[in-house]
């Protein structure tokens, strides 16, 4: 295994790394209302899965018209909303905080089979969660009543485990309850309240899938109110069986002064972090509880740690090459005195900092997701409502983006020119690598073309530093066509510099 080091500056890492663009790029509006809130997609169950949708993936969102408000889905691509949005819901009443869950990928299939929405409404003259779900060949159902209880229903969570069990878990007045959907048979599952014998107040759940093929377990986090000036986060972590969850744990993650659960979890092979936002130091700042599955220690974590602002809603990254001790990219609301931003962060330096609103009662989130963008990269969208100062203009929903790239670099000599390498081996099947070189920081792309002239892959997306370069290619890393024997090119942009090589497969 080879050394991996920066330059000028050396860091012993693992093999990959993940290279992020700069984080220079525009920010994109994503839907067409001047009055949209609330942005949600389906989160992964882990670092490892780093799609949550597959080309595309589900942005649920609401949109206020009037005295009512309406749920909406889009979908959204490598480039932004691919539709204008569809309406799941349209009557006269308030619809609102929606959450969506989706199938986890099946590389051998090319879009999103399964999917299910639940929101709250006011329709029944208290608070009530309906639910629309989606089939591949059907489209969005008629929406549902989730729970028929009398009592108001709020704080909504979801995941998908498998076609059988997808866990609904949210605030029933000031308990915690979870049920399933089942996508084979179309039915929801009786209710089961989580804290039925706790007397003080809990309320938003977050709900997480941390399965190892073929087990199937659950870690649920939530709020307790332990009294006017304190607030813990608890957890519950079980193990599902026949669709029937055995509790194996439950504890704090953290119980002193003012706690928030953060509802982001991390899941880490037998293990997970769980985000929180707390008041100890007299501002909110982020941290994560490690937990230990096996033991149930917990390690807490300052991930965010400011004196002056007050952060929240973090979204992270953490994709599976690269040091897990930094968060590859990732970004947090703050607010000061005067206004509110959405900090975006990306690898060690680079750092964005976009205005929401000048209004710090105005309300908002930071949600992300990730797609594959070519062999060996992801992009990732942070998303976001905006204020835009214009009265007539409440609301418009936002995103900007990265695109990392795994790669390897090696040798600590500073490039003295830009240059692109033979690949080797050449011919090659089923891989080659191809190497090239930096001589000052520049934004790059590294892209393979067929024959023709068509782009099958991007391969490098992003600002690097001076180096030199490894990237593996391989065919396959293809699974939605197969590559055939033949010619192809890969070209290597770099600032002003060009070079353009041919490499042959044979199969």
């Amino acid at each position: 295994m080879k050394k991996i080091i920066f330059i000028p500056f050396i860091f012993l890492i693992s093999f990959y790394i993940n290279c992020l663009a700069q984080l220079d790029n525009p920010v994109v509006r994503l839907t067409t209302g001047n009055n949209d809130w609330n942005p949600t997609f389906s989160l992964s169950n882990s670092q490892y899965y780093v799609c949550e949708g597959y080309n595309w993936a589900f942005m649920a969102f609401e949109r206020v018209i009037g005295t009512s408000s309406q749920i909406m889905v889009t979908k959204i691509d490598l480039n932004g909303a691919l539709d204008t949005g569809l309406y799941i819901t349209n009557n006269s009443y308030v619809n609102r905080k929606p959450t969506i869950a989706h199938n986890v990928p099946d590389y051998s299939l090319p879009n999103i089979r399964r999917a299910i929405i639940v929101w709250e409404t006011n329709k029944n003259g208290n608070w009530d969660l309906y639910a629309s779900t989606y089939y591949y060949s059907n489209g969005w159902s008629t929406p549902v009543r989730v729970d028929t209880s009398l009592t108001d229903e709020s704080n909504v969570s979801v995941k998908y485990f498998d076609s059988t069990f997808t866990a609904i878990v949210y605030q029933s007045s000031n308990d915690i309850k979870i049920k399933s959907y089942n996508f084979i048979t179309n039915t929801f599952s009786a209710d089961s309240n989580l804290t039925s014998n706790e007397p003080l107040n809990c309320g938003k759940p977050f709900v997480q899938d941390v399965s190892v093929y073929p087990q199937k377990k659950i870690l649920i986090t939530y709020e307790k109110e332990i009294s006017s000036s304190q607030k813990a986060v608890y957890y519950k972590l079980g193990d599902i069986n026949n669709n029937i969850i055995s509790w194996i744990r439950s504890d704090t993650i953290s119980y002193t002064g003012l706690n928030n659960n953060g509802n982001y979890i991390i899941y880490l092979s037998n293990s997970a972090n769980c985000y929180y936002e707390t008041k100890r130091s007299g501002k909110w700042n982020i941290y994560y509880a490690g937990l230990n599955f096996s033991t149930g220690a917990l390690t807490n974590v300052p991930v965010i740690t400011e004196n002056y602002f007050d952060d929240n809603s973090y979204a992270g990254n953490n994709l599976p090459f690269g040091d897990n001790t930094t968060h590859t990219y990732y970004g947090f609301l703050r607010k000061s005195v005067s206004d509110i931003n959405a900090v975006i962060k990306g690898g060690y330096t680079d750092s964005i900092t976009i205005p929401i609103s000048y209004n710090t009662s105005y309300v908002t989130k930071l949600s992300k997701c990730s797609l594959p963008s070519g062999v060996g990269c992801i992009k990732c969208w942070m998303v976001f409502n905006k204020d835009s100062l214009n009265p007539q203009i409440p609301s418009r929903i936002y995103g900007t983006y990265a695109i990392g790239c795994a790669m390897n670099i090696f040798e600590n000599n500073l490039p003295v020119k830009f240059n692109l390498s033979q690949n080797y081996p050449n011919p090659f099947n089923p891989s080659t690598i191809i190497r090239f070189q930096i001589k000052e920081s520049r934004f790059v792309t590294l892209k393979v073309y067929n024959i023709l002239g068509k782009e099958i892959a991007t391969l490098v997306h992003g600002k690097l530093q001076p180096g030199i370069y490894e990237i593996p290619f391989s065919i396959n890393q293809f699974t939605d066509y197969q590559l055939s024997s033949g010619v192809y090119y890969y070209k290597l942009e770099a600032g002003e510099f060009t070079d353009i090589k041919k490499m042959i497969l044979l199969k």
